[in-house]
Order: structure tokens, then sequence, then C-alpha cells
């Protein structure tokens, strides 16, 4: 591909870009893609309007890789690492929203602990994820694909609203989609 980097209108550039993405929603059913961690692997659901793929992967690298024209990837996963006291993650907010369902959502390691390898880190950080089958992997890789399908129509909202970023610039955030 030719690239021009010469000074150009802001609407020509505008147009520009309308019409490549356009063309390619026009090319390509729309998909959405939920993934959720599965026993050190990625399950990933791809629902269509018509139709829909389950696959495991060795890395969330194949997964992007194989799913790289979706219109909508989410994970189950946490992004954005805490360093500080001041660094406010969302799950306290997510947990009051959910009350009865609060415990669905495990509390989020800081960026140290992360990074150190020990093994009483890693009981501690894990000591509240239950254990799942492969089946409850699918079921919510596929919540995932519909829950980015509805996003994708009707918008998203983030918890909290203005999500603080991390020391890397990840948006610490929960993100859900409009009904």
């Amino acid at each position: 591909m030719n690239h021009n980097f010469s000074q150009r209108d802001f609407k020509t550039v505008e147009n520009e870009l309308i019409y490549a993405f356009e063309s390619l929603k026009s090319n390509t059913p729309n998909s959405f893609v939920g993934i959720d961690d599965c026993k050190n692997r990625y399950v990933a659901v791809k629902i269509t309007e018509d139709d829909f793929e389950i696959a495991i992967f060795k890395n969330i690298e194949e997964v992007c890789s194989k799913y790289i024209y979706s219109n909508v990837i989410i994970i189950d996963m946490p992004m954005g690492l805490p360093e500080n006291t001041h660094d406010i993650r969302p799950e306290t907010e997510g947990r009051k929203i959910l009350s009865s369902r609060a415990s669905c959502i495990f509390t989020v390691p800081c960026r140290q602990a992360v990074y150190e390898k020990t093994e009483e880190i890693k009981e501690l950080v894990y000591s509240d994820v239950k254990l799942k089958g492969i089946k409850d992997d699918v079921i919510d890789a596929t919540c995932l694909a519909v829950t980015g399908m509805i996003g994708y129509k009707k918008g998203f909202k983030t918890i909290p609203e203005n999500p603080m970023k991390d020391s890397k610039g990840i948006l610490m955030q929960m993100a859900y989609a409009i009904f």
C-alpha cells in the first residue's frame, strides 16, 4: 500500500477513512468475539448474525491474529494495574452495582505483585478464583461476545464513568453494553 503523507485538509482525510471503514464493513460480516481464560489457555467464541464458532488458543496473540477483523473483541481479564493507593480500580464500584453477584468480580493485584513470581503471591492472587470447567469458560466467552454485539449496536459504558490510567497508560475500567 502506498501512503500519501502530503498536507491534506481534514475533511478529505476523514472521507477517505470513512470510505475505507465502510468498505471493510461491507466485505466482512459483522463478528463479535468474547475471550475467557481457560486453564492456561484462552477460549474464544465468535458470533455473527447467523453463526458462531468456539476455539481454544495457546496465547492471546493467536486469538487476536485470528480475529483481527472482528468488530468487537472483549476479554474477561483485568486491564491496567494499580501501583499505589491512589490508583483506583473499578472493582469496588462494580461490586456495588452487581450487589448479589459481587463475588463474580475478583480483586486485581497491584503491578508489583504480578511481576513478583513467588508461589505465595500467586496463591494470594488466585485464592478467590474458583476453578471452572471448560463449559463455564465457553458460557463466559459467549456472554462477552453477545455483550460486544449489543455494545456495537447500542454503545458501551464504563465503570467508573471516568476511569483512571495506570502508569503504563492503560485505562483501569470495566466496560458493559447499554441495553
